[in-house]
């Protein structure tokens, strides 16, 4: 992976990265960088009965200890949360283990794109992971995700940057790199879309 981690400042981690996510991928996330990944993302194409094809884009944890936010209601059972800068990821959050789609490509009869990220630009996962000390972390990754559905269904991503705050059980802001930053870096003009949001 394409990644070069900033001295820290404070108590978070930032990592800047730049790795493309295509079909048939499968890109480990160490968030911590302590050789052992938290996550893993995974871009599926499908072909069977139930749809002519598909291609979906998730996040799988790599141990059932670490989990994805994702929305808190009825409804959305398997998605992964795209939250804004500057939302909270910590104890208050709503985290699930294994597997969770960030966005998938649909055709049969009809076309479409489902999932919280099918809205193209920067957004944030939320992400918690225990350590090799057994302690609890709080982070996020930031992604840009893209789809298509001409001339083949298609959804790719680009892993742009990650972070996680190093005192155990406390929460870290999406997009936070440092104590006290207040920039959004990259995230452009999104709007303000609520975690639990279609």
């Amino acid at each position: 992976m394409l990644a070069l981690t900033l001295p820290a400042e404070g108590r978070i981690v930032y990592t800047h990265a730049h790795e493309y996510i295509e079909p048939g991928a499968m890109i480990p996330l160490d968030v911590s960088h302590d050789e052992y990944p938290n996550f893993y993302f995974k871009d599926v194409r499908y072909h069977g009965s139930t749809y002519s094809s598909a291609c979906v884009l998730r996040i799988d944890a790599a141990h059932h200890v670490n989990e994805i936010v994702g929305p808190p209601h009825r409804g959305t059972f398997g998605n992964a949360s795209a939250l804004v800068y500057g939302e909270e990821v910590g104890p208050s959050d709503r985290f699930y283990s294994y597997n969770r789609r960030l966005a998938g490509e649909y055709a049969n009869q009809g076309k479409f794109c489902f999932g919280q990220w099918c809205v193209t630009g920067s957004r944030f996962l939320g992400l918690k992971f225990i350590n090799i000390k057994g302690e609890t972390h709080y982070g996020w990754a930031r992604l840009e995700v893209y789809h298509r559905l001409e001339p083949v269904t298609k959804v790719w991503a680009v892993l742009t940057g990650y972070a996680y705050e190093t005192i155990p059980n406390k929460p870290i802001k999406a997009g936070q790199t440092h104590s006290g930053n207040e920039t959004a870096p990259g995230t452009g003009t999104l709007g303000a879309l609520a975690r639990g949001a279609k």
